[in-house]
């Protein structure tokens, strides 16, 4: 505390500073300069250091510099360009929040405190470093801590610091007359406002004012009646006064607490919190003679405890998951703290030595085994245990997790599975091991746990049937947990163990060992985290950063040894949300224990159970761990590492952690899983993949699950018109997929990468398929640490000099892909120049998928491509002229190049173009004297006295063989036969429709057939006219084709070869014209006979029927001109 004594001399007031501060009160001195921070006239600058309350500065609630002169708090004005450092209320607007970066100091806007040219100011970019008082201490060495109350009418919650009372910031507890009894503060900011108060709870020595003392027990007791606090807030307020919360240890302390207790039972409620211990079912022993309840040990591990007092008995109660009555830690109680005489089941003996044991040579010795790693062979599990008798003794048998850590450590270089000593019997349901014991602990893989293992019996082979335990040596993925496998497989038997002998005569503690050629020392004295960290420097060594799985088994293994819970190297810089290494290694590995959710505190140390747990930096631990770490490696990108969860691993400039998650065995939804991610990191979403080498990647690590894994989630959403987006809200960029391009038209569908780095997608319409992906999956969190560039959506239209693209999105083969752009008036495209290549890269990269392109061969060899608009091949890249078959058609993969499929093959799609040049041919007009069509807007062509079916809508745009479009023809009219060419005109007439209407390739079957020497058409004529391309008459093959290019004709072989088909019929002759026009003339012949006789007869009297003789007939016209154009 300051000390103030005012005096007066020659009618002037002096103020004699005594130099006598607390540790919470500091000056910041500039390192370098030498100067330090102060405030006068309301202004902040940087002057020589002394003691002077201007100079001195302290930390309040909220990150919060305040300056004891001032009684103001420091702030930025992040608005202000020019001096931005202002001393202001402590309740002001602008940022008052500070935190240190090594010797940094930072503001929340990342403005750092600088000294330029003498003058106080701040910059994103800096290196100074601030110092506390003449020290080499960072000014956050004591940070701010809460002091709880008493009394009062807060019940108990903790100060505010600081806090308004008249006009005045306090920054510590106060006396004055308005509250007798000693000093108190406000529970909110301001006192004047809310007056809310209580008495301050510090430490103090004995058991003074606020302690009661028990001379049997030789404890002091502090019984909060008034307060209501949570577990951790009880916790917290004994621990902040050098004490703890309740341990009931005896009858005697009992009854001590129950009598004190019962006098004020109707104010309290009847339940107290009280503290468990970290060795809980010792714990539930000793209450056993005091309550029923506890007659069954429920748990492990730390858990929160309270107790009620009904009728003069107490009753204990533990929170697990299956208790009936659930009583959240949260829940507001009163509480009893306990001083001095803490329970001996948590006190360090200083003067504590392990047991020795004496086991045979080449054997480890381990508290009360010895264990022994033996030439490694591949045996039954009856073999291998006695393999192990050889030696000497049996599988191991693990009891514990300490034996556990201490047998992983031993797994380096040993096979990947390896037996242990437990055996399941199919019949009893029994888990034993080889030495008689039952199974008390057990460590099996987090993925076998829900899972249904399929058992194959064999009625003659009792170690078939019998499940047998091995441990899983895989150090990527939860090494030394366990899996069955049937007793008759062959696994490797590496570690065999034996009892130890009696103990021998202690020996010298050796405090350094050597694991892995990594040299490590254990401080076994009573130290802070600071002290460890000092001592392991002036060792010329580091705070130990704990990296892999093994390690963490060799130091846990210690720890239990020792019976001392060890300082690492671990620590936060913003009250325990991110934690770093010291010596600034990636988090790669953790072992969090699951005790204490809500109570984190900045350092971490390595308990005797093997797990990490925190403590305030400045409590003291009764040792620590040093190494030499050899190189450091510094990586460009820093994976953020919260508490409790599993570390992120970095790759490119990304994060990820993979996580087996509790609730899987419930079927977990994908949008379960994304929020499990925003809850570890708000940055954070379910897996995203960008390109081939992320999947890979991932794979990878997938792989490192033993085999036990089959997907790592994948984080898809249904967006509409059967496309999905990532659940960072990109589109998909690259994609996987086993079975091509999904249809999807819900969220109701569960995604994920499989072990050979194919995508598999599954439409969970059984509840089964999700619960077995989810029993069978891994999730996957992802933090991108840029700025992500998510690509605009593919357009619907692309245009490209003259034409306009666009991307047939479903799966169809190559003619199936042509027809659909021909019947919305596009081509399939084709390219022809370098720049259209690198265009149609981008179109397919864009989509994802590999898509059908136009050019294809139907002669049945590898020669003779062309494209299917009819357009020339005058563009080969590299990939087509190294093209092997199978395959007559093209497409391009996702990556751009070009690939030969079988044209029957389904892929994801096609590109199709329409061109804005292309000249709409006018179509002949078809003739009444051509076969008729039913349906479709299809005509026969007249040309002289035959007719012709080139439109490829009469043949469903396909291409046949010569035997199928025999047949066609034949079912599109009897008349109809295969195209033949009587004469050069008719080849010319032919040549040039087939070239204005190109339909998939240029070739189209003539009806001829081969006899010999001699040609004739299929109707029997002779082949009068030909027109062979050079060379080409005596060709292979007995059917002929005509080339639209130029009119010419070849021969091809009629099975391999598929070719368009072009009908051929004759005129129909019009006999039903003829008879419809010969009736008329009839029936009107013997109307006008009729007239005449009736007029004759002047019976005629109706007037009106003069209109029907003189007015011309609605269809004479249409009846005229059928006659005309039946004489044409």
């Amino acid at each position: 505390m300051l000390r103030f004594k005012r005096r007066s001399r020659n009618n002037q007031t002096y103020v004699s500073f005594l130099a006598q501060i607390d540790d919470n009160t500091f000056t910041i001195r500039h390192e370098k300069a030498n100067k330090c921070i102060q405030v006068k006239n309301q202004q902040v600058t940087a002057e020589d250091c002394q003691e002077t309350k201007e100079n001195l500065w302290t930390w309040v609630s909220q990150h919060r510099l305040f300056n004891l002169g001032s009684q103001k708090c420091l702030g930025i004005d992040t608005t202000k360009s020019k001096d931005p450092l202002k001393i202001v209320d402590c309740d002001s607007d602008i940022t008052l929040w500070w935190r240190c970066s090594d010797a940094s100091v930072y503001s929340a806007s990342q403005n750092k405190l600088i000294l330029k040219n003498g003058v106080l100011t701040v910059s994103v970019d800096s290196s100074d470093a601030w110092r506390r008082n003449n020290s080499s201490d960072v000014i956050c060495k004591l940070p701010y801590h809460e002091i709880y109350t008493r009394d009062g009418n807060s019940y108990g919650k903790p100060c505010e610091f600081p806090f308004l009372f008249n006009k005045t910031w306090h920054h510590d507890c106060i006396h004055n007359e308005m509250f007798q009894g000693g000093e108190w503060c406000s529970t909110t900011s301001s006192f004047s406002q809310h007056g809310k108060w209580g008495f301050c709870l510090k430490p103090e020595d004995g058991c003074q004012d606020t302690w009661e003392h028990d001379e049997k027990s030789g404890s002091c007791y502090q019984i909060n009646t008034q307060a209501a606090l949570s577990w951790k807030e009880a916790y917290v307020s004994c621990q902040r006064q050098g004490a703890d919360l309740l341990s009931i240890r005896s009858a005697s302390e009992l009854n001590y607490i129950q009598g004190k207790y019962s006098s004020v039972e109707s104010i309290l409620g009847n339940i107290l919190w009280a503290e468990s211990n970290s060795s809980v079912c010792k714990v539930c022993i000793l209450f056993l003679s005091l309550s029923p309840s506890l007659s069954k040990c429920l748990v492990r591990s730390r858990m929160c405890f309270f107790f009620n007092i009904s009728n003069g008995n107490i009753t204990f109660f533990l929170f697990v998951n299956l208790a009936d009555n659930i009583i959240s830690c949260n829940t507001k109680l009163p509480f009893i703290c306990e001083k001095y005489n803490t329970s001996l089941l948590e006190t360090h003996d200083p003067s504590y030595k392990p047991p020795q044991r004496k086991c045979p040579e080449k054997w480890h010795s381990f508290l009360n085994k010895c264990f022994q790693i033996v030439p490694s062979r591949d045996l039954k599990f009856k073999e291998a245990n006695e393999y192990c008798t050889s030696f000497g003794g049996l599988l191991p048998s693990i009891r514990n997790q300490a034996e556990q850590d201490f047998i992983t450590s031993l797994l380096p270089g040993l096979p990947q599975n390896i037996w242990i000593g437990l055996r399941l019997h199919i019949h009893s349901r029994e888990n034993k091991w080889v030495d008689g014991s039952s199974l008390e602990y057990s460590n099996f893989h987090p993925l076998l746990q829900g899972r249904l293992r399929r058992v194959h019996l064999d009625f003659f082979d009792e170690e078939v049937n019998a499940q047998c335990g091995v441990l899983l040596n895989n150090l990527n993925s939860h090494v030394g947990t366990w899996n069955f496998t049937s007793c008759a497989d062959i696994n490797s038997v590496a570690i065999c163990q034996r009892e130890a002998a009696e103990n021998q005569t202690q020996q010298m503690l050796n405090v350094t060992w050597n694991y892995r050629n990594v040299t490590y020392t254990a401080l076994l004295k009573n130290l802070t985290w600071f002290d460890a960290q000092q001592e392991c420097l002036q060792n010329n060594m580091q705070l130990v950063s704990i990296t892999e799985q093994y390690q963490q088994a060799f130091l846990a293994s210690q720890a239990a040894r020792y019976n001392s819970p060890l300082w690492i190297g671990l620590s936060s810089k913003d009250d325990g949300i991110h934690y770093h290494w010291l010596d600034r290694k990636r988090i790669s590995f953790s072992r969090w224990s699951n005790e204490d959710a809500d109570l984190l505190d900045n350092c971490v140390y390595l308990d005797t159970d093997g797990f990490w747990k925190t403590s305030e930096c400045y409590s003291e631990k009764p040792g620590a761990i040093c190494y030499l770490p050899g190189k450091l490696y510094h990586e460009s990108v820093h994976c953020p590492h919260k508490i409790k969860n599993t570390p992120w691993v970095a790759f490119r400039n990304n994060c990820y952690t993979f996580l087996i998650t509790k609730n899987r065995m419930s079927g977990l939804r994908s949008g379960e899983g994304h929020h499990l991610c925003r809850m570890m990191n708000i940055n954070a979403s379910l897996l995203s993949i960008k390109d081939e080498g992320e999947n890979n990647f991932v794979v990878e690590q997938l792989h490192a699950f033993s085999g036990l894994a089959q997907w790592l989630w994948l984080g898809l959403l249904y967006e509409s018109d059967n496309t999905l987006r990532w659940y960072d809200d990109s589109r998909l960029s690259y994609n996987n997929w086993r079975l091509g391009r999904p249809s999807i038209k819900s969220n109701n569908f569960v995604a994920g990468i499989s072990l050979d780095g194919f995508w598999d997608i599954y439409n969970n319409t059984e509840n089964w398929v999700h619960l077995q992906f989810s029993l069978h999956s891994v999730l996957v969190c992802k933090i991108e640490m840029e700025p992500k560039e998510d690509k605009p959506p593919l357009p619907t239209a692309l245009p490209y000099r003259n034409n306009t693209y666009w991307v047939l999105q479903k799966q169809l083969n190559w003619y199936d892909a042509w027809k659909e752009c021909k019947r919305k008036g596009s081509e399939l495209a084709s390219i022809h120049s370098e720049s259209e290549q690198v265009f149609m890269e981008a179109i397919v990269k864009n989509d994802g998928f590999p898509l059908w392109i136009g050019l294809t061969s139907h002669n049945g060899s590898d020669s003779d491509f062309e494209w299917s608009d009819g357009s020339a091949f005058d563009y080969k890249p590299w990939e087509y002229e190294h093209s092997l078959p199978p395959g007559n058609c093209f497409l391009l993969d996702t990556k751009g190049m070009w690939n030969r499929m079988k044209c029957t093959h389904h892929i994801d799609g096609a590109i199709c173009y329409s061109s804005s040049n292309k000249i709409e041919s006018k179509q002949a007009e078809s003739s009444t004297k051509c076969p008729k069509t039913t349906g479709g807007l299809s005509q026969w062509i007249q040309y002289k006295d035959h007719c012709y079916a080139f439109d490829m809508e009469f043949y469903n745009f396909s291409t046949y063989t010569s035997d199928a479009a025999k047949d066609v023809c034949k079912k599109l009219d009897p008349s109809a036969a295969l195209l033949t060419i009587n004469d050069a005109d008719e080849n010319k007439f032919v040549t040039a429709y087939l070239r204005q209407h190109y339909f998939i390739t240029g070739r189209v079957w003539l009806g001829m057939q081969s006899n010999g020497q001699s040609l004739k058409w299929l109707d029997g004529s002779e082949v009068i006219y030909a027109n062979w391309a050079k060379g080409k008459e005596n060709a292979n093959g007995e059917c002929s084709v005509i080339f639209s290019a130029n009119g010419t004709w070849s021969r091809m072989d009629c099975k391999n070869v598929q070719s368009r088909v072009v009908c051929k019929a004759p005129q129909v002759t019009n006999h039903t014209g003829g008879a419809i026009a010969v009736a008329v003339l009839i029936i009107m012949v013997l109307l006008v006979g009729l007239l005449y006789y009736l007029y004759k007869k002047k019976r005629l009297q109706w007037g009106g029927f003069s209109s029907v003789r003189y007015e011309r007939g609605i269809h004479e016209e249409e009846t005229d001109s059928m006659f005309a154009r039946d004489g044409d």
